[in-house]
């Protein structure tokens, strides 16, 4: 008794209904009491193996499946007993793997047809290295390259057929497997078997000869497997020439009109091992246009034989039936012309089919030519639009009439032409004047009263609210900073006491009060400053920004021993808060200047002056302010009348833009914590309220000169702070 395998525990499984699956208890216990196989698991050399899978099956029943570790659970060789069913024409299919390391190193299957009923045969299963190149692992499995009926020769390591003749296998006695020097039993033939074919005893064969059913036959018949231990012919294909070698099938030719390709004879006709009688390289007929293509032999070359649906014979490749060739399923391959495509349904003859919508893609109207040379028309406009009227070829658009024809009937403020844009009327007002609701032009309510302050200003006594339109340009603001300004009108002179005193008489004894929203440049693009710029907020109605009593304003605007307030009617008023003068501004007609807008008017513009009028140095000559003034030598007179601070005005004739009271402006300039957009397009610094400035210097604030550092930051009522207006162009 040798040592016990997991191939010799017994068990029995039906087979087609009855035939059992028998493992003896160790490799030397006696096969199954009634006919059957017994199979003899060795190997041809020494593979390392260490995992054996073992599965046997008839027909779509699986008998037996299992994995042993070696040498644990079995040892090399080992036995399998199968027992019959009592049919004589069972079939049994074996099969045998073996690992290494996890890596299937052979795969050995055979298909034992009529399974003997009255004795035990014996099938010898040998595991060879020269099989490697024929298996594949899938999973834990190993999978055959030979196809289903065939498995790997482990003498040449090509695939041969997997069917096994059962009446031909020797008959079984204990100990065969060790034919290939395993053990030391002998395969006997039934008692009347002699080397001859006449009957015999038991061992009759020579030492040349084995036992084959119920005749010796020669050990080197290819009919016989040419191996002792097993008794199927070399090969069931008829058209291959075996013969043995070293005791395995050899292939050594085929017949007329075959050849010899990967171990097995083919067609010389076989497109798939290559045209000719040499050729075995499946390449040499690949598969054309994705498998569409039927491949045959002509003499020694590969060429199409047929063509898949939709697809047609051109020269010797398969092509769609599409306008590239020609739309026919069997007719002409050349291309359609730009113009044509195939008609619709099953392929047909080349023709134009309209594209209409193509042709019109990114078009609102107008006439274009389809793909067929058609003139087709790609829409109508909406009057008061006409194709091309915004200038785009193809695309509706309105032009507009011309300016003096949608401004005929309004002096001044916006308008809506006939293409329904909003465009602003040249201004018809006086300079006395400012732009009103309704495109009229009015006098500011400021100045409708009489005497110094409000009727007459300066030394010329003209109107106090007499204004004069700065002409947009470019400049650097502070020498500095790029930036664009929109034409706007900018009041001649500062806001009097006069004037607020009617302010004051408007907002505590008639009521008024901005509206949300007003006070925005209006006329610029996007309605403000920016084009964002957001107007009056109702919440500022509060005396801690602004007065709103009477005596809120008798007290407020007691700001410092210089306020203006309760003096004389032309004096520039002073002691006011940036909520004020905004509100003020409102009522007057007009709005804060943005401080670009102030410093563009201050220094004329792009030519960039030193100071208001011009780049000479007025000294003693600009009374009230201190241009050259220095600590403690700044004039103590404080705020003066409106219009005597300097010598002459600026560029566009505003007066004490350097010097009396500084002027508030409706945002920031540019600092050490913000600098504006490059280039600046109307643009401003709206994001304080409480942080704003005051320009141009004062009685009592020493500056060097209008276009560099001459900005007071505001955040308290300041006897040294005034404002002007600016009004719509």
């Amino acid at each position: 008794m040798r040592r016990p395998s997991a191939l010799a525990v017994a068990f029995v499984a039906l087979l087609a209904a009855l035939l059992s699956l028998g493992v003896s208890a160790c490799s030397t216990d006696k096969a199954p009491d009634r006919g059957g196989l017994m199979v003899i698991v060795t190997e041809d050399g020494p593979l390392g193996l260490d995992r054996l899978r073992v599965e046997i099956s008839a027909g779509a029943t699986t008998l037996k499946a299992s994995d042993l570790r070696l040498p644990d659970e079995a040892t090399l060789p080992t036995t399998l007993g199968i027992a019959s069913n009592g049919d004589p024409a069972a079939t049994v299919r074996v099969s045998v793997s073996g690992f290494r390391g996890g890596a299937p190193i052979d795969r050995r299957d055979a298909i034992v047809e009529q399974v003997p009923v009255d004795r035990i045969a014996a099938l010898t299963l040998v595991l060879s290295a020269r099989c490697t190149a024929q298996v594949f692992a899938e999973g834990s499995e190993a999978k055959s390259r030979c196809i289903d009926g065939e498995t790997c020769s482990p003498a040449s390591g090509a695939c041969v057929s997997a069917r096994v003749d059962g009446a031909t296998l020797p008959t079984y006695a204990e100990g065969v497997e060790n034919e290939a020097g395993v053990g030391d039993a002998t395969v006997s033939g039934p008692p009347d078997a002699g080397p001859d074919g006449s009957p015999v005893g038991p061992g009759g064969c020579t030492a040349d000869q084995k036992l084959c059913g119920p005749k010796c036959v020669g050990r080197d018949d290819p009919a016989f497997g040419c191996n002792i231990a097993t008794c199927a012919p070399c090969s069931v294909d008829s058209n291959a020439i075996y013969a043995c070698g070293v005791g395995a099938c050899q292939l050594t030719g085929c017949q007329t009109g075959y050849k010899v390709c990967g171990g097995k004879c083919v067609a010389t006709n076989d497109p798939t091992y290559g045209c000719g009688p040499t050729a075995c390289d499946s390449n040499a007929c690949p598969v054309l246009d994705g498998g569409s293509a039927t491949l045959v032999c002509q003499g020694n070359a590969c060429v199409i034989g047929t063509c898949g649906a939709a697809t047609k014979k051109c020269g010797n490749k398969c092509v769609p039936t599409d306008r590239n060739n020609g739309c026919e399923a069997a007719a002409s391959c050349v291309s359609c012309t730009g113009s044509e495509i195939c008609g619709g349904g099953p392929p047909t003859a080349c023709t134009c089919v309209p594209d209409n919508v193509t042709p019109c893609i990114g078009k609102q109207c107008g006439s274009v030519t389809n793909n067929c040379g058609t003139l087709i028309s790609c829409g109508n406009c909406t009057l008061p639009e006409t194709c091309g009227g915004a200038s785009v070829q193809y695309q509706c658009g309105c032009t507009a009439e011309p300016l003096a024809t949608t401004c005929a009937a309004k002096a001044c403020g916006p308008a809506t032409n006939n293409c329904g844009q909003t465009v602003w009327c040249p201004s018809k007002c006086s300079n006395l004047e400012t732009c009103g609701d309704n495109n009229t032009c009015i006098a500011p309510p400021s100045c409708l009263g009489l005497g110094p302050g409000q009727a007459t200003c300066g030394s010329s006594s003209e109107g106090c609210c007499r204004n004069t339109l700065v002409p947009g340009g470019t400049f650097l603001r502070h020498n500095g900073f790029d930036a664009t300004i929109s034409s706007f009108r900018l009041d001649r002179y500062e806001v009097t006491v006069k004037r607020y005193q009617a302010f004051k008489y408007a907002w505590v004894t008639q009521g008024w009060r901005p509206a949300a929203g007003a006070g925005k440049h209006r006329h610029l693009a996007g309605g403000g400053l920016n084009g964002a710029e957001a107007g009056w907020d109702t919440a500022w109605v509060t005396d801690s920004l602004m007065a709103i009593t009477s005596s809120d304003f008798d007290s407020f605007l007691a700001c410092g021993s210089k306020a203006a307030w309760g003096g004389a009617g032309d004096l520039a008023m002073n002691c006011v808060s940036w909520w004020e003068a905004f509100a003020f501004c409102i009522w007057d007609g007009g709005f804060l200047p943005s401080a670009a807008e102030w410093n563009y008017a201050a220094a004329a513009g792009s030519e960039q002056r030193t100071f208001p009028w011009g780049s000479y140095n007025c000294g003693s000559s600009c009374a009230n302010s201190c241009i050259n003034g220095g600590a403690g030598a700044c004039p103590s007179a404080g705020v003066q009348a409106v219009g005597y601070t300097t010598s002459s005005p600026g560029k566009w004739t505003q007066w004490d833009l350097a010097g009396n009271v500084a002027e508030l402006s409706a945002d920031r300039p540019p600092s050490a914590t913000y600098s504006p957009p490059t280039p600046c397009d109307n643009c401003a610094d709206m994001r304080s309220q409480t942080n704003r400035v005051a320009h141009g210097g004062s009685w009592d604030d020493y500056y060097q000169h209008v276009t560099a550092s001459f900005d007071t930051f505001v955040t308290a009522r300041s006897d040294k702070v005034g404002f002007r207006c600016a009004r719509l162009p």
